[in-house]
């Protein structure tokens, strides 16, 4: 039996149509295509390389120079010819400009649904001009590798949102590109103040081209593809975030923005409308990738430039934010405020004006970032010219006495199912509570809202961590923000870009639920509005009732918002955390047995053994309000009755079916309304 690497060189080179010379050409890709591992550098960075067949001995080249330094972790290779074999042998020169002159014309965009503006018409005019192409060596496959590279692209991106971890960042460079990656890494790490961090959506440039107009209000800048574009880990994640655009869940600006443009971009206008046809392709759930996988494959013919493409990204779907008064490479060339949004590299910006900073005929000078269309042998007299300056800069060394914390220990919800009474007792127990900062309230020092208001999380991991700086000497961290509960995804993506050199945060993380009879939740949540003023103007529950049944469409919508859809929202965190780290209690417990419930909570958190009593734990829902519905009427509980009984079977269905830690109670007891009014 064949190894699996053996198995992975043996199949390359099964194919012979696929080898010029099978035995060299295959052994070359077998080791450019391997993800070379190296000891763990203070950064991570990954390399996607561009390039045809013939091109195997520069990318081994490549592979050997400067992504040979420590912060690249992977590189690997899109070879062009696997897609161009089913365009380019039938891409006749009548085809070809048959191709260029769909592409320039307004009738292909207004079919495809695209926006007629200054973007596309951008595209129309300068990325598909006949005789700009029809002049190149092979205009046929370049014609067909436009598509195959956005295709590689998104390919790529999406492998993060299933099984690799996200880099620091990402570089997508042509196969005949040399980079100056000690000069990059200092640019990228070396000065925090100046340039923004991978935790923030931003995207660079190598070599930046302008286009348009600055006195008509149509200027905007695109990479010039071939030397090199930079995403963030931030700008990464955004493409693979799901965008459900439902008016019954709390979007993000960044999923505001782009839902905006995917359902309703007629209300709105350049540059907020601009598309390029692809919110046809979108489905509630998809993410930017899914969107553009399908794009891709369907739309014929592809009439965008891969760098336009990688510019589209950053600038109108604002997958790159726009840069500050300080940045370094800070520029704006006359264009609109929302449209400078693609970062510069060392000051690099114009392409024809760049000097040797920005070069692509063969030379490579020693402030040079990246070079383009240089040889193998360029490569490595320019590496060599670079090698003895290399020092690379290191993250700060953190004090063995203090450590960055995050919480070990998430108290997810739900809401008004006593998470507060809970929680005070594991404060008081010793577990470490998130500090408060001037401008926030009191309560926050039990949650922090952080995964459930967009204006909190978009700010990022060190915004959430600061939170908890307190912490750095304590075992035991919590969060107990009991509208996490919605927000899985969110928690495992912060957790699984978070790196720490001594545990797996994902894996280490506790997760615990308790779960209330759905009615008396809502009945709750009901009185907690009233008593906040959050009801305006004020209605009776029965009233409330009626509306929530109808703005929800509890039976049939499957993102709902609404928290008493307990599967719906357990069997994402299921997925995602292991379910031996998530404890599921039953709130009816809690209230009948309540040292039995913070017993299971101890040892499952594995807290030192105290003298668990029911009073340390303190009264359950204390409001009193003379407001406050004490009962629901038989009528308005018998309607949330109804809609809640499909989904409590499917709670109860999904836990037998999932069984916890043997700390959890099994089987979950199945809830019972209580008493309700006639009046």
């Amino acid at each position: 039996m064949l190894a699996s690497k053996e198995r992975r060189w043996f199949m390359s080179c099964y194919v012979p149509l696929l080898c010029i010379s099978p035995l060299v050409f295959c052994y070359l890709v077998s080791l450019v295509t391997r993800s070379h591992e190296r000891p763990r550098a203070a950064y991570v960075i990954d390399v996607l390389s561009v390039g045809r067949k013939k091109d195997a001995s520069i990318i081994q080249t490549q592979r050997r120079t400067w992504a040979s330094h420590e912060v690249v972790r992977r590189f690997d290779i899109a070879i062009h010819d696997d897609d161009d074999a089913k365009c380019d042998p039938y891409m006749t020169s009548d085809k070809v400009l048959q191709h260029l002159l769909t592409c320039r014309s307004k009738a292909y965009w207004n079919k495809i649904g695209a926006s007629i503006d200054p973007f596309t018409k951008m595209t129309m005019r300068v990325a598909y001009e006949p005789n700009y192409v029809m002049s190149k060596p092979n205009s046929a496959g370049w014609t067909c590798a436009q598509r195959h590279i956005a295709k590689s692209f998104v390919a790529h991106v999406s492998k993060y949102s299933m099984s690799e971890p996200y880099p620091d960042y990402l570089i997508v460079v042509d196969s005949d590109t040399y980079l100056n990656i000690d000069a990059l890494t200092k640019f990228l790490f070396g000065n925090p103040y100046r340039v923004p961090s991978y935790d923030e959506p931003v995207i660079w440039a190598a070599c930046k081209m302008n286009f348009g107009n600055p006195e008509q209000n149509n200027a905007f800048t695109t990479p010039y593809g071939g030397f090199g574009t930079v995403f963030s880990q931030r700008s990464l994640r955004l493409m693979n975030m799901p965008l459900y655009c439902l008016k019954s869940l709390v979007p993000s600006a960044h999923e505001r923005t782009i839902c905006n443009k995917y359902t309703k971009k007629a209300n709105f206008s350049y540059p907020a409308s601009t598309t390029i046809g692809e919110e046809h392709f979108f489905s509630p759930g998809d993410s930017i990738t899914d969107v553009f996988r399908k794009y891709l494959h369907e739309i014929k013919p592809f009439c965008l430039h891969s760098d336009h493409f990688y510019a589209y990204l950053a600038i109108y779907l604002r997958l790159s934010r726009i840069p500050a008064e300080g940045d370094a490479g800070h520029s704006t060339w006359g264009m609109q405020y929302e449209l400078n949004r693609l970062h510069s590299i060392k000051g690099n910006e114009v392409y024809f004006d760049a000097g040797e900073t920005c070069s692509n005929d063969g030379s490579c000078g020693s402030n040079a970032v990246a070079c383009h269309k240089l040889s193998s042998d360029d490569m490595r007299r320019v590496h060599r010219l670079h090698s003895n300056l290399i020092t690379t800069p290191q993250k700060p060394v953190t004090s063995n006495t203090k450590r960055v914390v995050q919480p070990n220990i998430l108290f997810v919800g739900v809401q008004k199912s006593g998470s507060s009474s809970i929680a005070n007792y594991l404060f008081r127990a010793g577990v470490c509570r998130p500090r408060v900062f001037d401008s926030e309230p009191a309560y926050f020092t039990k949650e922090v809202h952080f995964f459930d208001r967009p204006e909190r999380y978009e700010q990022g991991l060190k915004f959430y961590r600061r939170r908890f700086e307190l912490c750095s000497h304590e075992k035991f961290v919590m969060d107990a923000t009991p509208n996490t509960f919605r927000y899985p995804e969110r928690v495992h993506s912060t957790y699984s870009s978070a790196r720490d050199a001594q545990t797996d945060l994902v894996a280490d993380l506790k997760i615990i639920v308790t779960l209330r009879e759905p009615v008396a939740r809502e009945l709750s949540w009901y009185n907690h509005q009233v008593a906040q003023k959050m009801l305006i103007p004020k209605v009776s529950f029965e009233q409330y009732v009626k509306n929530l049944s109808r703005s929800r469409s509890l039976s049939s919508d499957p993102e709902i918002k609404n928290v008493g859809f307990y599967a719906h929202f357990l069997d994402r965190w299921f997925t995602l955390f292991p379910r031996e780290n998530i404890l599921v209690n039953s709130y009816d417990e809690l209230k009948a047995d309540p040292t039995k419930v913070l017993w299971r909570i101890e040892t499952f958190l594995g807290l030192p053994e105290t003298s668990t009593n029911s009073t340390a734990l303190g009264q359950l829902n204390s409001q009193n309000s003379m407001l406050k519905v004490r009962l629901p009427s038989c009528e308005a509980q018998k309607t949330l009755a109804d809609v809640y009984e499909a989904e409590n079977q499917k709670l109860y269905d999904l836990l037998e079916s999932n069984p916890g830690s043997s700390f959890e109670q099994r089987p979950f007891p199945k809830f019972t309304l209580g008493n309700c009014t006639l009046e």
